[in-house]
């Protein structure tokens, strides 16, 4: 039991109250990051696509909490489900490696996280500049968004060489943006 299911997530986001727009936001994080998935599986990869999954439906299951990532692990973990937890606790402020040998369910987490405005696929840029204009006058917050922001569109060239198409391509293809 150390993955829920869909109705398992779905239960425990309403269990802990979370609001109708965060739940949105977690199943369009949910779609776009398993749809990236199989993708890769296609071409190799090897990720496991409903521990992804149902992190990502949990991943912001107490967003309105400052350290929601951390809390949100220590919850779900509570309900016996190590292994997204590992994954909820640090998406807030995980740092890919795009130069590693392989990619991983938490890569493709924070990479979807990082994709998704609210319930909808925006794709990269249009996301990551919502976040800096909310951090616009935070000079410290801005630098780490923007170094974050380097290493987040190699991770991306690397995932599109792999499918040999752009993400934003693939998310079209399944009927977003």
């Amino acid at each position: 039991m150390t993955i829920p299911s869909e109705a398992e997530c779905l239960q425990l986001l309403e269990l802990y109250d979370t609001p109708t727009h965060v739940v949105r936001h977690c199943q369009a994080v949910a779609a776009t990051a398993v749809q990236i998935a199989e993708a890769l599986n296609q071409h190799g990869a090897n990720l496991d696509v409903e521990l992804l999954k149902s992190a990502a439906l949990l991943h912001d299951i107490v967003r309105p909490l400052k350290d929601h990532g951390p809390a949100g692990a220590a919850i779900v973990r509570r309900h016996g489900y190590d292994r997204p937890a590992d994954l909820i606790y640090c998406h807030m402020y995980y740092e890919s490696d795009p130069d590693a040998a392989s990619l991983s369910e938490q890569d493709l987490l924070c990479l979807a996280d990082r994709m998704v405005l609210e319930d909808r696929y925006v794709g990269y840029k249009i996301r990551m500049q919502a976040v800096l204009e909310r951090f616009q006058d935070n000079p410290a917050a801005v630098q780490k968004i923007t170094a974050r922001m380097e290493e987040t569109r190699r991770l991306i060239a690397r995932i599109e060489g792999r499918i040999g198409r752009p993400i934003d391509e693939l998310m079209r293809a399944r009927g977003d943006e």
